[in-house]
């Protein structure tokens, strides 16, 4: 994948350049307007690529595009934060508690900080 091509540019085109080609691009290619889901995809890495001046110069260099990896971390620690909260909210509501007049930001004792 050349993404000049995918966005018809020449490789010496500015960011804004980029940007302007692409959002022109997106409106015709993204699913919600008829467009396919290949098709948007392709046009999203190639725009990723060449607004990343890293990548973008690892493109030049090698012709090469590394899709990005994303970082799960967060999710996966936003995803604890919100199995807690629904479990202590089950644990309140089967006490019959309240859970709008129950202070929820309370250290726990089960919690590591609070040890």
């Amino acid at each position: 994948m050349d993404p000049y091509k995918v966005l018809n540019l020449p490789r010496t085109a500015s960011k804004k350049a980029i940007r302007k080609a692409y959002r022109a691009l997106a409106r015709q290619r993204h699913p919600d307007t008829g467009g396919s889901i290949e098709a948007f995809a392709e046009l999203k890495l190639a725009y990723e690529v060449l607004m990343d001046d890293a990548r973008r110069h690892k493109f030049e260099r090698t012709g090469t595009v590394d899709p990005t990896v994303p970082n799960n971390a967060n999710a996966m620690a936003l995803t604890q934060i919100a199995q807690q909260f629904v479990s202590l909210m089950r644990q309140l509501i089967e006490k019959g508690a309240d859970p709008l007049q129950h202070d929820l930001v309370e250290r726990r004792t089960d919690s590591p900080r609070s040890k």
